[in-house]
């Protein structure tokens, strides 16, 4: 069943939901435009459907391609990172407001522990600061259309209709723990590529937050403190970075799972984090790299610790196990896809050459 965003009486939250209808389109469009342009007629589907999970699927159906977001999934993505950020010491350095905002019935206090199932709560803490509020809800919007860059990704990379063709499924899901370890190395490939394209696509959006910073009043005050440190920039990718980090945390819980259908989702954080600085770099030649690199590994000490804190992840243990996996995802991972992408190259919208 479809749910309809515009019924929504949270209005930012409403926003949330129209602005990624919108990015849907325009990205999409933009694929379409630049590889296909015989074809500007090709037409798709962007809804929501009702549901109780955080999940997003794409698939290409009679010549259409369809992209579905289930219904919770970008309030899911806000609440996660209001809880996230309710201690004013984590990321000390989002500028405090002197408006506190009365959260009424548009948040809600309790922390839903299980992106797979809304019912599954336990009691939290929320801040009232209206820039913390603000900064969860931009977070949200990037990592909600992260979402949407990788669903788009499995469609004009060609993995839609490969997977009607040669599996008869109808979709591909953004993230699921099915098991089918025969088909293994495939999915892999495919939610590889996926998640490097929208690693790619995101540094535009990222951008906007910067930009953002020195276009609206209500933005520079948040961002004021590391304005006047001189590292935005900087600041704001190592910050979306994380995001997208706590995103899979969340997703996983930091369960390391080598038969799913996706590759383990802490694993898939550090390619993503690769792929994201690297396009920053050639985006912004001036960009302070050793800076960066410097200061990462400390917010991201300060993310494994709130984490924690809330109960998603413990990073000693779950580190530990997974060390050996992340080593040898990230050495045979590429390669693997490389080998395994001919199979879907005659379904692909973009040239092999452009691939890597």
């Amino acid at each position: 069943m479809k749910f309809d965003p515009t019924q929504l009486a949270d209005e930012s939250l409403r926003r949330l939901y129209e602005y990624q209808i919108i990015r849907v389109n325009e990205i999409y469009s933009s694929f379409v435009n630049h590889y296909l342009p015989q074809k500007t007629q090709r037409t798709h589907v962007f809804d929501y459907f009702v549901d109780t999970n955080l999940n997003a699927s794409t698939g290409t159906r009679l010549g259409k391609d369809y992209i579905r977001v289930s219904s919770p999934t970008i309030y899911l993505l806000r609440s996660f990172f209001d809880h996230l950020l309710a201690d004013d010491r984590f990321l000390s350095e989002i500028s405090p407001s002197t408006v506190q905002i009365d959260i009424g019935t548009t948040r809600t206090p309790n922390l839903i522990i299980d992106p797979e199932d809304v019912t599954k709560v336990r009691e939290g803490n929320l801040s009232t600061d209206q820039n913390r509020l603000l900064f969860s809800t931009t977070m949200a919007d990037l990592c909600m259309t992260f979402i949407s860059c990788h669903e788009v990704g499995h469609i004009v990379y060609g993995h839609t209709r490969y997977t009607r063709l040669f599996f008869k499924e109808d979709c591909l899901n953004f993230f699921d723990f099915w098991k089918r370890p025969k088909r293994i190395d495939i999915n892999h490939a495919m939610e590889y590529d996926a998640d490097l394209l929208a690693a790619t696509l995101i540094v535009q959006y990222l951008e906007d937050v910067y930009r953002a910073a020195f276009k609206y009043a209500r933005h520079a005050e948040v961002y004021a403190g590391l304005i006047k440190k001189g590292k935005l920039l900087e600041d704001i990718t190592i910050f979306c970075i994380l995001f997208i980090y706590a995103l899979f945390v969340y997703l996983s819980n930091g369960a390391p799972d080598q038969d799913s259908t996706h590759p383990q989702p802490l694993v898939r954080a550090l390619y993503i984090k690769d792929v994201m600085l690297a396009q920053m770099g050639r985006r912004h030649p001036n960009l302070d790299m050793a800076y960066l690199l410097d200061a990462m590994p400390r917010y991201w000490d300060e993310f494994d610790q709130q984490l924690g804190q809330l109960g998603f992840y413990q990073p000693e243990s779950v580190l530990e196990k997974i060390t050996e996996l992340i080593d040898e995802k990230n050495n045979v991972l590429g390669k693997k896809a490389s080998t395994i992408r001919p199979l879907w190259q005659k379904y692909s919208w973009i040239p092999s050459d452009d691939w890597s």
